[in-house]
C-alpha cells in the first residue's frame, strides 16, 4: 500500500538521541487505516548511526528506510528524503527529539480537514535543569531564541511567521511546484548557519499558499547542555545574522565604506557600548548577541559582495 505519509528525519553523528527518537516514534498509536513510512537519511555520520539503524530496523516496529546522503549540508539531506518519499504528505522532525503518540494522525487530520499546503505545530522544550540566570525568555531584552521551541497559542490559526523544522509538514505539491531546500542555506556538520526552512516557507507565503498552525500536533525537543552555555547562543547569532544576509542578499540603496553598510558601523559602536556599561547579566549578555549578530552581518556581507560564500 502506498504510504499517505512520509516522515523524513535527517541525522549527523547523532546515534544515542537518533535511538530515542526512534524509539518514541515506534510508541506512537496510529490507526490500522494509515499507511506511512519513516525515511532516515545519513547525512555522512561517521559515529555508529548505521549500526543503530539495523539495530532498530530489525525489530520491524518501525516502516524504516534508510538512504545515505554523502553531500555535506541538511539541506541535501532533506532534498534527498523528498527524492525518495512516496507519499503525498511529507513531514519532517529532528534526529533527537521525542514525538506525541497522536503526532502522526494529529498531522493527517489537520491535512484532511485543510486546503493548506504547510503546517507545523508546538514544540516544547525539555530543560535538563534550571535556566541560566542571563536566559530571558520574554521582554525587550529576551534572549534571542536559540533554543528550539514554537507556541502559538490554543488555536488553529494561518502561520503569519516561519514554522519551525523541528515540527514541519508539506503537501508533496509544494516541492514539485516550488522547488527543493536551497543548498546554500542550512546546516553543515557542526555549523550553526541554517534559514534554509524559513527560506521555503517564505516562497510558499508569497505564493500566496495557506499556511497553518495547529497546536495539538505536538514534539518534543531537549535542550542539551552546550546549549545552555553562553558560546553557543553567541555562535548561533553569529551564524543567524551570516544566514539573514544570505536570504535577503546584499543591502542596496544604502551607504557604504569598503562594501558594509554605514549603519552596520554605527550599530556595533551602540551595541560595544551599551554592552559595557550595562551591569545586569541578562541585559548585558543581550547587549553582547546584538554585537554577535552585527558581527555575523558584517563578515557575511563582506564576502557576498566580493562574491564568495563559505
Amino acid at each position: 500500500m502506498k504510504p499517505h505519509i512520509s516522515v523524513v528525519i535527517c541525522t549527523y553523528n547523532r546515534a544515542e538521541s537518533l535511538v530515542q527518537t526512534f524509539q518514541s516514534l515506534a510508541a506512537m498509536v496510529v490507526p490500522q487505516d494509515i499507511a506511512w513510512e519513516l525515511i532516515l537519511v545519513d547525512n555522512n555520520s561517521k559515529d555508529s548511526t548505521r549500526q543503530a539503524v539495523a539495530d532498530f530496523s530489525a525489530t520491524g516496529k518501525l516502516p524504516l528506510k534508510y538512504i545515505f546522503e554523502s553531500r555535506p549540508g541538511l539541506s541535501f539531506a532533506r532534498n534527498a528524503g523528498i527524492a525518495n518519499s512516496q507519499a503525498e504528505i511529507i513531514a519532517f522532525t529532528d534526529d533527537d527529539v521525542i514525538v506525541e503518540p497522536d503526532w502522526l494522525s494529529k498531522l493527517l487530520v489537520a491535512f484532511s480537514k485543510s486546503d493548506c499546503m504547510a503546517l507545523g505545530g508546538r514544540i516544547f522544550p525539555i530543560w535538563p535543569g534550571p535556566k541560566p540566570a542571563w536566559f530571558r525568555e520574554n521582554g525587550p531584552y529576551a534572549t534571542p531564541k536559540a533554543i528550539v521551541y514554537l507556541d502559538l497559542g490554543e488555536e488553529i490559526c494561518v502561520a503569519d511567521s516561519p514554522l519551525c523544522g523541528a515540527n514541519m509538514a508539506f503537501r508533496k505539491a509544494a516541492f514539485l511546484k516550488y522547488g527543493d531546500f536551497r543548498v546554500d542555506l542550512g546546516r553543515v556538520a557542526a555549523s550553526l548557519m541554517g534559514g534554509e526552512d524559513i527560506e521555503f516557507f517564505e516562497r510558499l507565503k508569497k505564493a500566496r499558499e495557506k499556511l497553518l498552525y495547529v497546536p495539538d500536533v505536538i514534539v518534543h525537543h531537549p535542550v542539551t547542555k552546550d546549549r545552555m552555555e553562553k558560546e553557543y547562543f553567541e555562535k548561533w547569532c553569529f551564524n543567524g545574522a551570516r544566514t539573514a544576509v544570505r536570504f535577503e542578499g546584499l543591502p542596496k540603496h544604502v551607504v557604504s565604506y569598503f562594501g558594509l553598510p554605514r549603519y552596520y558601523f554605527r550599530s556595533l559602536l551602540e551595541n560595544v557600548v551599551r554592552w559595557f556599561l550595562t551591569f545586569d547579566e541578562g541585559k548585558r549578555f543581550y547587549y553582547k548577541l546584538q554585537v554577535c549578530i552585527l558581527l555575523g552581518r558584517i563578515a557575511e556581507t563582506w564576502q557576498m559582495s566580493r562574491g564568495r560564500t563559505a
